[in-house]
């Protein structure tokens, strides 16, 4: 969990807006609280006593990563808070930027490339050192220029513009479903001081 090969919280960096969140919602809804964490909880036992706990060739905590929505529940009440206060708003808006910055790290470059080019293994040992940690690896491929493929250039010359632009309609949907929710959120924590 904070490891530099699988830490959560450095794939995701706005979790940690929500940790102090979850003190507050602890108090208000211990029932919800315990079965959102109790999930988690059970998640990482049972990952952890697997052999491939790391998941392998993937970006960050793979097995957890369904969880990351569920822990980032009480944000909203941390946007709520910072939107009256706004040094907290930019450091809100600091720490959703590194998320972003953080997953464009894992998609550019290519994954595989880094890991065939950099002869890193699966081994526990490439994910406990910030010499052989993933993200070290792909920011310099990327200030280098090396190897920096995008997913979706990557569809379209494997498989055709058709199959790159339906992959790319899943992301965007997403992001944009997602910008509209948050807007409608902001505008009503407005509203609602």
């Amino acid at each position: 969990l904070v490891s530099p090969g699988r830490a959560l919280w450095l794939y995701s960096p706005p979790l940690l807006l929500a940790l102090p969140a979850w003190v507050a919602e602890a108090r208000r809804r211990p029932v919800d609280v315990a079965v959102v964490w109790g999930a988690f909880g059970t998640l990482l036992v049972l990952f952890s006593g697997w052999l491939m706990w790391h998941g392998g060739w993937s970006w960050g905590n793979r097995f957890l990563l369904p969880m990351v929505p569920w822990l980032l529940l009480p944000l909203p009440a941390v946007l709520s808070w910072a939107v009256r206060r706004p040094p907290a708003l930019i450091g809100v808006a600091l720490v959703v930027i590194a998320g972003v910055a953080m997953n464009v790290l894992g998609v550019v470059p290519y994954i595989a490339t880094v890991y065939v080019a950099e002869e890193l293994d699966w081994s526990t040992k490439t994910h406990f050192s910030w010499a052989t940690a993933q993200p070290i690896h792909h920011l310099r491929y990327l200030l280098e220029g090396r190897d920096v493929d995008l997913a979706l250039v990557r569809i379209g010359r494997e498989h055709g513009p058709a199959a790159a632009l339906a992959a790319a309609a899943i992301p965007a949907t997403m992001i944009g479903w997602g910008g509209r929710l948050l807007v409608r959120g902001l505008s009503l924590l407005h509203w609602a001081r």
